[in-house]
């Protein structure tokens, strides 16, 4: 079963892995991003998304920033070791840690997701109605398993069900290549240092991006 889920807000930040010292957002959302905004609506480990189109709806705009960040903060372990033997908890040292960090993000997004999902019935306790049901309450009220947001938790997504997709404005007409994009990570096949990227090529034509499926790349 496909849906048609229109995410919109006011900044985005989809981080070119290339980018290590600062951050510099793709020009459009990421298959994988909307895929983890999927997910944080209704999650369960016997439910897959497949996401199959993406529709930029609003011409994409640039905002650069910079601000004071932490480098690092205090460990969780540390801090649960503190507490399980009645010691001193840890302190951040906020002035050591602190440094800037410039961004390059998105500001006003508005997309449009063509996704389905697929069901195993092997995990997943119930009959596929079940998830359907479940899946189709939550978007057309906005609840969510946790909240979704456009790549970093400050950028806040909102959501909703909707059963058209609106006409391409002027300024997205025509053909656009973006060039290497990142499609997702190769969780079926995780090395020591973490899955492999994979990445895709894709080309917005009239604000309409075809994501191939995961087959097609890995």
């Amino acid at each position: 079963m496909s849906v048609i889920v229109h995410l919109w807000g006011p900044f985005a930040c989809f981080t070119r892995p290339e980018v290590r010292a600062e951050r510099v957002s793709y020009d459009v959302i990421t298959p994988s991003a909307a895929r983890g905004i999927l997910d944080s609506i209704y999650w369960h480990e016997g439910i897959k998304w497949e996401v199959q189109d993406i529709y930029v709806r609003k011409p994409v705009k640039f905002l650069n920033i910079r601000r004071n960040e932490l480098k690092g903060g205090v460990p969780a372990r540390a801090v649960m070791s503190a507490i399980s033997d009645n010691g001193v908890l840890p302190v951040c040292d906020t002035n050591g840690q602190r440094t800037q960090r410039a961004s390059r993000i998105l500001k006003d997004v508005d997309y449009y997701i063509r996704a389905c999902y697929h069901v195993d019935g092997n995990v997943y306790d119930g009959p596929e109605a079940k998830a359907a049901k479940i899946i189709m309450t939550r978007l057309s009220r906005g609840k969510c398993y946790s909240r979704p947001y456009f790549g970093c938790r400050e950028y806040e997504a909102n959501f909703e069900l909707v059963d058209e997709i609106p006409p391409c404005p002027p300024e997205l007409q025509g053909e656009t290549d973006l060039s290497w994009t990142l499609f997702d990570r190769d969780y079926d096949n995780s090395k020591k240092d973490g899955p492999d990227p994979v990445f895709y090529r894709p080309v917005m034509r009239d604000g309409h991006i075809i994501v191939p499926g995961r087959g097609e790349l890995l």
